[in-house]
């Protein structure tokens, strides 16, 4: 009976999470090949799904603050040279861009007064709710990272726009590059 029970816990736990992951692919007749075919060989840290949701550790996803609208409200050219690219279908953080990180984290420890929001961006390849996701799971990650640098994790906002707003509206390998990123933004009301 006990081994039982503690087969239907794993299964409980394990199943929902691989459906998630492999029912959440994007749609294939957009992609000219696996995620392992573009980008392959460029360092990456492997970060844990459920860490960047905050299941594991302790740090909550965020919430649009109360009054600030993401068009308005928010300055993305202030520190517009610290955009974090991404690899095809990938939210882990790229060796390469962990210095624009403690810039970022720098600067909001020169400002403490000030709060980003972090829009999460993705190429058109996949579908548009796989875009979203995917962009929300960039813009967490680059959140989480903050945090680890000892920003509070209330300073810092996150927001989607997965396809929707393209740095590069050409169809090139170097078009999808530049639209796969986080961009920081520092709200300004």
């Amino acid at each position: 009976m006990k081994k039982l029970t503690l087969l239907a816990l794993s299964l409980s736990i394990s199943l929902p999470w691989m459906l998630l992951t492999t029912g959440c692919a994007p749609d294939a007749k957009n992609h000219a090949g696996g995620a392992e075919s573009l980008d392959s060989g460029l360092p990456s840290e492997n970060i844990d799904p459920t860490s960047i949701l905050g299941a594991d550790s302790g740090i909550a996803q965020s919430s649009r603050p109360d009054g600030i609208n993401p068009e308005t409200d928010v300055d993305y050219s202030i520190l517009a040279s610290e955009t974090v690219y991404f690899n095809y279908d990938s939210f882990s953080i790229r060796s390469s861009e962990r210095a624009k990180l403690e810039k970022i984290a720098k600067w909001l420890t020169d400002n403490a007064g000030k709060r980003l929001m972090i829009s999460g961006h993705t190429d058109t390849r996949g579908t548009l709710e796989y875009n979203r996701g995917l962009g929300e799971r960039r813009g967490l990650a680059v959140r989480e990272y903050l945090v680890g640098l000892g920003i509070a994790q209330d300073r810092i906002y996150t927001i989607s726009y997965g396809e929707e707003r393209p740095a590069d509206s050409g169809d090139s390998e170097n078009a999808h590059s530049l639209n796969r990123r986080a961009v920081p933004g520092v709200i300004t009301k």
